[in-house]
């Protein structure tokens, strides 16, 4: 039987805003809606995606083109008229799944936002940070809408629920009812956005 995976964008413990008590919260990447105030831009694709921290860039003080070089797809060059800014022609990167560019940067100003992660993968670092959270805290998905990963969201919200962990989620609950359902009899408190 193949595992069942996700696609996991960010991992935060500590939060004390997003359910009771402190908790660890998991952002899942794919969002059905492309609200103006979103708050994590990084998690609407349902796939993994190049980030890129202009601060960081080194290209314009020192000349570094590391990530040019390391891009076989050309989605990275100079900006023209620019200063040693960079431009990414993000159409070139939606067929990326390798991100030797992220690999290849010596600065950290490129990443990628996204990693597969198993149910069990998951589960170790939440039991991990369990003992942080008090008797109040637990774990909290998020997103994008975790809702989207039908079958992940499900089998992680039956995997805390074994393991006597508090279960959030919060959701713009813009998936089918059925769904939403069948998530909803695993959560323990819910944050409808």
């Amino acid at each position: 039987m193949q595992q069942v995976t996700g696609l996991v964008f960010d991992i935060q413990g500590y939060s004390v805003h997003d359910g009771p008590g402190c908790r660890t919260l998991v952002f899942l990447s794919g969002c059905p809606l492309r609200c103006a105030w979103c708050a994590n831009p990084e998690g609407l694709e349902p796939r993994k995606q190049l980030l890129y921290r202009d601060a960081k860039c080194k290209h314009n003080a020192n000349g570094c083109t590391q990530c040019i070089k390391a891009c076989p797809y050309g989605a990275i060059a100079e900006a023209e008229g620019s200063e040693g800014q960079l431009a990414i022609d993000r159409t070139k990167c939606r067929t990326c799944t390798t991100f030797e560019c992220a690999a290849a940067c010596l600065w950290g100003a490129l990443g990628v936002a996204g990693k597969e992660m198993t149910v069990q993968e998951l589960w170790r670092i939440i039991d991990r940070d369990r003992q942080y959270w008090g008797g109040q805290g637990g774990v909290t998905f998020t997103g994008g809408e975790p809702l989207l990963q039908r079958e992940f969201i499900v089998a992680m919200l039956k995997r805390c629920q074994e393991g006597f962990v508090h279960t959030a989620v919060e959701t713009s609950a813009c998936v089918d009812t059925e769904h939403f359902l069948r998530a909803f009899r695993h959560i323990d408190f819910a944050l409808l956005t």
